[in-house]
């Protein structure tokens, strides 16, 4: 099935989806000249340790009810100075504004300072995702802007809606790129506590990323928000599981965390390797369908093979404008 964007996108990482309050602008700040600097030195190694694939500059939950206004100033000051240019183009990371529920009443004003930079971000995030009319609402404010939109399913009632919310945004034209599960709110609306083990979420976040691959959109995981050393271990077992469950990435709200996605989310070499060996093997054999190392290999195979040599040559640094 086509995904439900309004254009084809290049591929993209997503393996780190990375919160900055809006307000914090120290915070923003270093995030931007830690790019230029790996841009000026063509650091490689520092941007598979210390930086995120995708920066969410957070108008909402990261943000207290007083500093509403400063976060949405401190964003409009960052998209103005174009900071973050050599992270979106020379990099080809991907930069993204949360802004405020529809309910808030807060959230025109800051859907406004995105339309205004608009060729200075990729991505509205749009929390409490729970309708096509959302979506539909949110695409008529930013149309002709070449902006995408990514929304959060944070409630039972979304998670049942997404498959309609999807087939309604490829019919409507939405530029729908993807969805992140928020996880803390869905587990308020369900009445139950979060656990060490997650179970209270294993439905979920099976059923949203099958919808997410199914209408071929980007799927981000549950956020971990205990940042004590000793739960770096459990961190890691919940992000590897998320990677296997078909996630492309996870929130996240702590530098530490990066390197735990970025090693989850990235093709192993092993298979970077039987990738390579296998499409060698499909150009020289120019056969639909053939067997190869004891298996058999049709197009959905050699597709993903495809993907996982594309992500391997974005996390070498192939192509990038450095």
């Amino acid at each position: 099935m086509l995904r439900a964007g309004a254009k084809l996108e290049p591929l993209r990482l997503w393996r780190s989806f990375f919160y900055v309050p809006g307000d914090a602008e120290k915070k923003i700040a270093k995030m931007a000249k830690l790019a230029s600097d790996i841009v000026e030195r063509r650091d490689l190694a520092k941007l598979q340790s210390h930086l995120p694939d995708a920066i969410v500059l957070d108008c909402e939950d990261g943000v207290a009810g007083s500093a509403k206004v400063a976060a949405r100033e401190g964003i409009a000051r960052t998209l103005r100075q174009d900071s973050f240019r050599p992270f979106r183009q020379a990099l080809q990371r991907t930069l993204l504004v949360r802004i405020n529920p529809l309910d808030t009443g807060l959230t025109e004003a800051d859907l406004q300072v995105c339309v205004d930079q608009h060729d200075k971000l990729d991505h509205i995030c749009l929390p409490k995702t729970e309708s096509l009319d959302q979506l539909k609402w949110l695409a008529d404010r930013i149309k002709g802007t070449g902006l995408l939109v990514i929304g959060m399913i944070e409630s039972p009632e979304a998670l049942l809606h997404m498959s309609h919310m999807c087939r309604g945004s490829i019919l409507e034209g939405v530029p729908l790129r993807g969805f992140v599960f928020g996880s803390d709110d869905y587990c308020a609306r369900l009445g139950v506590a979060r656990s060490d083990s997650n179970v209270e979420v294993s439905y979920a976040r099976k059923k949203f990323v099958n919808v997410c691959k199914s209408f071929g959109l980007t799927a981000i995981d549950m956020v971990d928000i205990d940042l004590h050393d000793t739960s770096a271990e459990k961190v890691t077992k919940n992000t590897r599981l998320g990677a296997q469950l078909g996630f492309d990435g996870k929130q996240l709200i702590h530098p530490k965390q990066i390197p735990i996605a970025h090693e989850a989310f990235s093709p192993r070499e092993q298979s970077i390797d039987w990738s390579r060996r296998l499409l060698a093997e499909a150009t020289q054999s120019g056969a639909g369908a053939f067997t190869f190392e004891g298996k058999m290999i049709d197009m959905p195979t050699m597709r993903q093979a495809e993907n996982t040599l594309k992500k391997a040559q974005l996390l070498r640094g192939d192509g990038l404008n450095l």
